[in-house]
């Protein structure tokens, strides 16, 4: 399924702080229910266990996110790479939708075919809040690593519940040598990431 959303453009560029008044007039996405699970539908105990609002919001310097997870255990022990094993989001960003990925056996020209695609995960994690990039379309240019609060501006407040997230993420970090301009087609993915116990093989994922 394709779904279309409004998505604004900010005049003013948000306070990267987890409070999120800034985004009250930002439409929603929400999250919820047993019908967008995508892993361990097992561990999925409903919406009062793992929900989520999703809003996104743009300029010409990045890409702005905001969540706010509702999570009964908050439960994240790793760093680093391994964060998607616990309370995270799990952020996947495609700049060329669409595209026929060739498989011809030149690897140089498979390699100039392929999706400019990356993931990045977003933590609270014992050190603070990180923002790890887990999968890049250029490791030489774009390495998987632990990326600097500059590149993704990250904020991740936790209060009754609930799990603010809010971020900026820069165009140049997703691999835009240029803002977008009217047109340009991007994709996204995103799960929430929700583990309620050490032992659980592995999170469930809305």
């Amino acid at each position: 399924p394709v779904n279309f959303f409004g998505v604004p453009r900010f005049a003013k560029p948000p306070r990267i702080d987890g409070a999120l008044a800034e985004w009250e007039r930002v439409p929603t996405i929400l999250l919820r229910g047993r019908e967008m699970l995508v892993r361990s539908p097992a561990e999925y105990q409903g919406a009062a266990d793992l929900a989520g609002v999703l809003r996104l919001a743009w300029d010409a310097d990045a890409l702005y996110l905001a969540v706010t997870v509702t999570d009964d255990v908050f439960l994240q022990e790793h760093t680093g790479f391994e964060t998607w094993k616990g309370d995270c989001l799990q952020f996947a960003f495609d700049l060329d939708p669409g595209k026929e990925a060739g498989r011809t056996g030149n690897l140089l020209a498979d390699a100039g075919a392929r999706h400019r695609a990356c993931e990045v995960d977003l933590a609270l994690t014992r050190q603070g809040p990180e923002a790890y990039r887990t999968l890049s379309w250029d490791p030489e240019r774009f390495p998987v690593r632990l990326l600097r609060p500059d590149e993704l501006p990250l904020a991740v407040v936790r209060s009754d519940g609930s799990l603010h997230y809010e971020a900026a993420i820069r165009w140049r970090t997703l691999g835009l040598t240029r803002p977008p301009r009217a047109g340009d087609r991007f994709g996204i993915a995103l799960t929430i990431n929700d583990m309620d116990q050490a032992g659980q093989l592995d999170p469930a994922a809305l």
